[in-house]
């Protein structure tokens, strides 16, 4: 009886012992083979090993500064001198500078955020200058009212029908009387409609016909005699192209 009791306290014993060192380790997988109704019934209990220690983060903070630019602005100006509705850049912005200083975060060496920490203006920005065309009215001797869509300077000389240099013909199949003027095309399309004044008013007329000096800002204004012509002579006139 006493050897019973011996062998039972020394198979407890061992049990604990075994089950405390199974709880101590790590990882460990042990088998128990157990009688169950004559058959062997393999018994299998897993523990899985703690996760590694995660390396603590490296945090750093340190200031960057850099010289960034500031968008300009658009300054519109309405003129008359270029077709009304369109625009024209007539001089170019320029972006401002600012220096700004950032207080940035590293996590790891690797950039992770930043936020501005203060900032002095360098330069200050120019803004575009846009010119916008609006069209106008212009009014005649006789107080007539035009509406034009826009107008141009231009240098304005005088012809007539002179054979054999000339025809009564203009080059659209008009016939040439005053009011027809000679265009580039390039320039003022034909069938153009315009009112025409400077140091004498000329007053309404119509692109239909072309010449062979007449390229660029140049417009060849028609009369009926050559005393009119010669009294014309070459003069700079304002050419509103009408609605």
């Amino acid at each position: 009886m006493n050897k019973l009791k011996t062998v039972a306290l020394v198979s407890m014993c061992l049990l604990c012992a075994f089950v405390i060192v199974g709880t101590l380790t790590p990882s460990y997988v042990f088998a128990l083979e157990q009688k169950v109704d004559n058959r062997d019934i393999p018994v299998v209990e897993t523990i899985s090993e703690n996760e590694a220690e995660k390396e603590p983060e490296k945090i750093e903070f340190e200031t960057e500064t850099r010289i960034e630019d500031t968008p300009f602005g658009t300054t519109e100006v309405g003129v008359d001198t270029i077709p009304k509705g369109t625009r024209e850049v007539a001089s170019a912005g320029i972006c401002g500078k600012v220096s700004r200083t950032y207080l940035v975060k590293y996590v790891n060496g690797v950039k992770s955020s930043e936020a501005l920490y203060t900032e002095f203006p360098v330069s200050d920005p120019v803004n575009e200058v846009v010119n916008v065309g609006v069209g106008g009215t212009v009014t005649a001797n006789d107080g007539t009212v035009y509406s034009y869509n826009y107008r141009k300077q231009m240098e304005a000389t005088a012809y007539t029908y002179l054979p054999p240099y000339t025809t009564m013909t203009t080059a659209t199949g008009q016939t040439l009387r005053k009011g027809i003027v000679a265009v580039d095309p390039t320039v003022i399309p034909l069938h153009t409609k315009m009112f025409i004044t400077g140091s004498i008013e000329y007053g309404l007329g119509f692109a239909e016909d072309t010449g062979g000096a007449i390229k660029g800002n140049i417009v060849d204004l028609a009369y009926m005699s050559y005393d009119e012509c010669i009294q014309f002579g070459r003069r700079q006139m304002q050419v509103y192209i009408l609605d």
